[in-house]
């Protein structure tokens, strides 16, 4: 008879469980209606799993920061370099001026201008002037040849020579490496006269060598 009662005590208690279960509140979904707010403190870790959208908003006046890894930070660069003073302008006597590249940057040369001055006396041929320009990369140099307009020139007042001008400018795209120096070359040509001033500009970019 005690056996009897006990078993259906445990039958009405696992009922009673049974009834619970499946009277108990299905999961719902929380909504949070005022502006939440999160603070991390210390060393913290944030997980995102599964396909989440993260949307960020800056008004134009406080902009977000952002920089394309693809292009490496840039720094224009340029520079000249000159001589003035007078010197023999001569076939097979070019004159020669440098610029350095500094150490740790690789330069990219977008723009070169190059001009040459000279006197000579009539009535020979005017003289005129070819420009190169030498870059060295990866250990290799190689020498760029400029276009050369047409030589123009003139007679000035109390002048007791002529005078000659030739002038280049040109966008390029050459390239030297970190620490180098780019050399600039200006050739006269058959004729004989006297140099009064050479000079050379390049422009363009500076970047971390690798």
């Amino acid at each position: 008879m005690m056996r009897k009662t006990l078993l259906m005590c445990v039958l009405a208690v696992l009922c009673g469980l049974q009834m619970m279960a499946q009277n108990a509140a299905p999961p719902r979904d929380v909504n949070v209606v005022n502006t939440p707010t999160v603070q991390l403190a210390g060393t913290s870790t944030v997980q995102v799993s599964g396909t989440t959208n993260v949307r960020v908003q800056n008004d134009s006046a406080s902009p977000v920061p952002v920089h394309d890894v693809s292009q490496p930070k840039r720094t224009p660069f340029q520079a000249a370099a000159q001589s003035s003073d007078p010197f023999p302008f001569l076939d097979g006597n070019p004159i020669t001026l440098a610029i350095s590249v500094p150490a740790g940057k690789k330069l990219t040369i977008e723009h070169v201008s190059a001009r040459a001055e000279f006197g000579f006396s009539s009535p020979i041929p005017t003289p005129f002037a070819l420009f190169t320009l030498t870059t060295t990369v990866a250990g290799v140099s190689v020498e760029h040849f400029l276009d050369v307009p047409q030589a123009f020139s003139f007679q000035c007042s109390g002048c007791d020579l002529a005078h000659s001008k030739d002038m280049v400018s040109q966008q390029v795209k050459f390239y030297a490496d970190a620490g180098s120096t780019v050399q600039l070359i200006a050739q006269p040509v058959s004729q004989t006269g006297r140099g009064i001033g050479v000079g050379f500009a390049v422009s363009g970019y500076l970047e971390d060598a690798p």
